[in-house]
């Protein structure tokens, strides 16, 4: 999103050049899930009124996250005033500031049983259900949170803001941006 300067609403990049094709994230980036289920469903006729059943279901998940995405292009310091720049004479100097949280590795699990017993009757010429159970269910989900390593101010030419070495001073080309991550 860019906003044009003295706008009050930021508007796609993309309304203003920036071309629909660009991947402004790293190749490093990732997205990994695994989901390991198994369901058991077991069912008895008690009596030709009666019907007793059991579901189970067990389930573990995994996921590593790491994104970079490009979340800021404003008129402010803190982006070496890039919408400034992007609504300029030199549009393809425009450098957007990395946002987004660091990696992380979630490991979940859960299990969930439900019991029921439905007694379908006739009394006093009537037709009736019943149907009552019992639900019990557990989650867990482990999270680590990985700290990005980043390279010195020597290594790497931070760009935005006040150049100190920090993933916020990460500057992107919003018209050419480099797939390779900073140097660690």
């Amino acid at each position: 999103m860019a906003q044009r300067p003295g706008q009050l609403i930021a508007e796609p990049a993309t309304q203003y050049g920036v071309p629909r094709n660009t991947f402004l994230g790293y190749n490093t980036d990732r997205d990994r899930n695994d989901a390991d289920i198994v369901t058991m469903k077991l069912a008895h006729q008690a009596t030709p009124w009666l019907t007793l059943s059991n579901d189970t279901r067990v389930a573990a998940y995994s996921r590593y996250f790491q994104y970079t995405t490009i979340d800021r292009c404003d008129s402010t310091v803190a982006t070496n005033f890039c919408s400034n720049v992007l609504f300029g004479s030199n549009p393809a100097a425009a450098l957007g500031g990395i946002g987004g949280g660091g990696p992380y590795q979630q490991n979940s699990w859960g299990a969930q049983d439900v019991a029921t017993a439905k007694a379908d009757t006739t009394i006093g010429g009537f037709h009736n259900v019943a149907i009552v159970g019992f639900d019990a269910s557990y989650q867990r989900a482990d999270r680590t949170i990985y700290a990005y390593t980043l390279p010195t101010t020597a290594q790497f030419a931070y760009s935005l803001n006040d150049h100190s070495q920090s993933r916020a001073n990460i500057g992107r080309s919003l018209f050419n941006p480099d797939p390779n991550p900073p140097p660690t």
